[in-house]
């Protein structure tokens, strides 16, 4: 509505002025002599008394015969100093036509008025007051009332250009106007107006009624105005009065408009339909006021939107009262005032509503109301209940959201790139969010995902700053009656186990957010059962890991199905050991794993910094080893028949394996099993060896093992560089001949290297 108002400002300043200018032109020259020099004098004077401004005029010509005619050309009204613009007003010319017979009888009928090319500048000062001190009822002498009588017939102006600043709001506006037309038939008279132009660049027309010159002039009543006009695709009417119409104060104005298509930053929104506005501006306490505000799109539109109330200031947006009610099926319209700026399609939604009141309180705009929204299938329901407090300086929210789902996957669908999750539900969560300060902190955090009877997870807990996630402090609680229960969440086959219970709390007291613990126990006497005790220092470094885990199967395809692993069927397994490490690094230390009959104990490293080359070492010993045990008897047979291929179809029949990549690590491997056995008759003891993997050559040492009362001591110390093809092929060969010796010779001892 401030657009509104000054606009109906602009336009009455323009036709007073220029009626201004006729008008006391035309009366000096008809109560005195024809004398352009004193007559542009005494015009200058009136005028520069009349606006408090200092007017000039370039040229005043006076034509008596065949038609009383004038013009006045150069006509400037100076601006006050300080202001950006030297002239308030100025016009290249102005042309003024008299009827001669009505001047014998002291009447001045002006039988037309033109005003080409004329510009008005309005700036305020820093108060938001106009230049100048406007004294018009001077003009207006009531004691020549029956002595002189002033009329008018037309007047016509083209272009007008308004160009409109208020300095004490920093705001602009400007109106340029193709023509502007004015009809009375005196000065006591109604004047008609008809007006064409662009506001802002968009097309505004106008027409109406407004008070007499003489109310303009010398008012003892409030101006009158009745208008009807088009703006912004959108057409409006004005009606009742204006007390003080050159400073638009004393405003009793009834409004009405109907836009055919809403538009917000440059955007159409014709999901809203046609909307309806109505009010009452009035400005009678000394501020722009909005009385009975009603904003009301068609009913049968996508999105209802209604709003109601009344807003005493308008200009500066206090005590304000205003309801706003929302209602949509979906979401669409607002993605041409989101996108680019948000990366994705916004949610298919079956209905949302949203019911606010915005109020002034105590110099603070507040933003109170409650939203509430469900998607397709009501898969999701959404609540929302809080304020807004502060709008126009310091925004501080404070929201209580609730959200409930069918499931996981109902949440993650929403989100584009996300993680696929199974149907793993219900879900049911609720937080408070409030902010200070543009920090957004979360309390009273609640989330619920599935349910105690099958699995479940819940957070509880409250973070300072939900972007940073300062001053976290989070408990989480998590179980499941059975593995199989997490079937749909995993997406995997797991088998029915005892319960599994776990928590942790999620903090960053010592600086860094991370687990101060992570516990998870359970499923004794079932398929799987797996005891978890872990602490991560630094989630976001991913720093500071300890874990300490003991898991145990009754099959390693058991435990394979869980990761989604495909392992061979050993039965049982297990696996216990102390993990340290980070993102960089990580050891195992009194590691023990369990396949079959074979127990493993040893340690474990690896490293894998950025830009160096990843390495790994291990040390690992048993006592007694079936290589059944280590899926070995299958590998064993599949590379015997690839060899035995080889020679009835070629090298190009063998299968790919993946040496060249061994280039890309370092590996460094020690193995002492005091017995291995469990193939065809083999049986060995003492079972040894080193082999290191170092910028991709390798090499094999300490090569041992005792056989019925006999020793293999192969030695290869030399350094064999990781060829692609060929190398492979050689280590074949050698494990076939030494397969092919005989098995009891009182000693074997074998050094070299294999050939070509």
């Amino acid at each position: 509505m401030p657009i509104q108002s000054h606009r109906i400002r602009l336009l009455i300043f323009v036709v007073a002025l220029v009626a201004l200018v006729a008008f006391v032109g035309s009366a000096q020259f008809a109560v005195r002599k024809i004398s352009t020099g004193p007559l542009r004098a005494l015009v200058e004077k009136n005028l520069t008394q009349a606006l408090g401004l200092e007017v000039s005029l370039d040229e005043l010509e006076v034509t008596l015969f065949p038609t009383p005619r004038l013009r006045a050309e150069g006509i400037r009204v100076t601006n006050r100093p300080g202001r950006s613009t030297q002239n308030v007003f100025k016009t290249d010319r102005i042309d003024l036509g008299i009827e001669l017979w009505p001047l014998l009888e002291r009447i001045v009928l002006i039988d037309s008025l033109e005003i080409k090319g004329a510009d008005l500048h309005l700036e305020t000062d820093s108060e938001g007051h106009l230049a100048g001190d406007l004294k018009l009822g001077a003009l207006v002498n009531d004691r020549d009332e029956d002595s002189l009588k002033l009329q008018l017939r037309r007047l016509q102006i083209e272009p007008l250009r308004i160009f409109y600043r208020n300095n004490l709001r920093d705001a602009s506006y400007s109106l340029i106007l193709d023509s502007v037309t004015l009809e009375a038939e005196e000065l006591g008279g109604e004047i008609a107006l008809n007006l064409q132009g662009r506001f802002e660049g968009s097309p505004i027309a106008l027409s109406g009624r407004v008070g007499s010159l003489r109310e303009l002039l010398k008012r003892t009543h409030p101006f009158p105005i009745d208008f009807h006009g088009r703006l912004f695709e959108a057409s409006f009417d004005a009606k009742r009065t204006v007390r003080e119409p050159w400073t638009l104060t004393g405003l009793d104005v009834e409004l009405s408009a109907e836009i055919p298509q809403l538009r917000i930053q440059d955007h159409p929104l014709p999901q809203l339909g046609t909307v309806q506005f109505e009010g009452h501006l009035s400005d009678h306490d000394g501020s722009l006021g909005l009385e009975r505000l009603r904003l009301d799109s068609t009913k049968t539109a996508p999105v209802r939107v209604l709003v109601q109330g009344r807003v005493d200031d308008l200009l500066g947006l206090r005590e304000v009262e205003v309801e706003i009610l929302a209602e949509t099926l979906s979401l669409d319209f607002l993605n041409p005032l989101l996108q680019p700026r948000v990366g994705f399609p916004l949610p298919t939604i079956a209905s949302l509503s949203l019911k606010a009141k915005l109020s002034d309180m105590d110099g603070r705009l507040d933003l109170d109301g409650s939203g509430h929204a469900v998607t397709s299938d009501d898969a999701i329901v959404m609540h929302a209940e809080g304020s807004i407090d502060d709008l126009t300086r310091d925004a501080r929210i404070d929201v209580e959201i609730g959200l409930q789902a069918e499931n996981l996957a109902s949440i993650t669908s929403l989100i584009p790139d996300f993680p696929t999750h199974g149907a793993f539900g219900p879900v049911v969560s609720s937080a408070r969010l409030i902010s200070h300060d543009s920090v957004l902190a979360a309390s009273g955090i609640k989330v619920r995902l599935g349910n105690r009877e099958h699995a479940w997870v819940e957070l509880d807990g409250s973070t300072a700053d939900v972007t940073t996630l300062r001053d976290t402090d989070l408990e989480l609680a998590f179980g499941a009656q059975s593995l199989h229960h997490l079937k749909e969440l995993l997406e995997l086959e797991l088998p029915r186990t005892t319960p599994l219970l776990g928590s942790a709390a999620i903090s960053d007291k010592d600086g860094s957010l991370g687990f101060e613990h992570l516990r998870l126990h359970g499923g004794e006497d079932s398929p799987v059962e797996i005891h978890l005790e872990a602490r991560f220092d630094d989630l976001r470094g991913r720093n500071e890991i300890e874990i300490e885990l003991q898991i145990k199967g009754d099959n390693a395809q058991t435990l394979g199905a869980i990761a989604g692993i495909d392992l061979p069927s050993v039965t049982p397994v297990e696996f216990q050991g102390n993990v340290k490490g980070s993102d960089e690094f990580i050891e195992i230390k009194s590691m023990s794993v369990l396949l079959g009959e074979t127990r493993l104990l040893g340690n474990l490293s690896g490293s894998f910094a950025p830009n160096a080359r990843p390495s790994a070492r291990a040390r690992l010993t048993s006592t007694d080893v079936r290589l059944q045990d280590l899926g070995l008897i299958r590998l064993g047979t599949d590379l015997l028949k690839s060899n035995a291929a080889q020679g009835r179809r070629g090298p190009e029949t063998l299968p790919s394996l993946p040496f060249e990549r061994l280039r890309e690590i370092d590996l460094d491997l020690g193995l002492q099993f005091d017995h291995v056995g469990g193939y065809q008759g083999l049986d060995t003891s003492n079972f040894g060896f080193m082999l290191r993997l170092e910028n991709g050559d390798l090499v094999v040492s300490d090569v041992g093992a005792d056989y019925q009362e006999g020793k293999l001591l192969p030695d290869f110390g030399e350094t064999w560089p990781m060829l692609p093809s060929r190398r492979p092929q050689a280590l074949f060969r050698l494990a076939a001949r030494a397969h092919r010796a005989p098995l009891h010779p009182p000693s074997v001892s074998a050094r070299g290297r294999t050939d070509e």
